[in-house]
C-alpha cells in the first residue's frame, strides 16, 4: 500500500487490541513495529505476557521509543 513498508503501534490495550492489530498488520504484509513502553496494559501481568508472546513468535519488531527516535533520525 503506497509505498508504506512498516507500522508503528502504541496504545492501550495490549493484551487485547494491540496484539491482534499486530498480527493482522503481519498478515497484511507490513511490518509491525511495537513501541513498548508507549503503550499500556489493562491488566500487568496480560500485557507483559502479549509483549513476551509477541518477541517469542517474532511477530514484531519490539523497541521502545528512544530506539525508534534513533532508527527515525537514521541511528542504529
Amino acid at each position: 500500500g503506497a509505498g508504506v513498508e512498516a507500522i508503528a503501534i502504541v496504545g492501550v490495550a495490549i493484551e487485547i487490541g494491540i496484539e491482534p492489530t499486530v498480527r493482522h498488520a503481519g498478515d497484511l504484509g507490513f511490518i509491525p513495529v511495537v513501541i513498548t513502553d508507549a503503550c499500556a496494559a489493562g491488566n500487568a501481568e496480560a500485557g507483559a505476557r502479549a509483549i513476551d508472546t509477541l518477541r517469542f513468535l517474532g511477530d514484531a519488531l519490539l523497541t521502545d521509543v528512544a530506539g525508534f527516535r534513533d532508527a527515525l533520525a537514521g541511528g542504529n
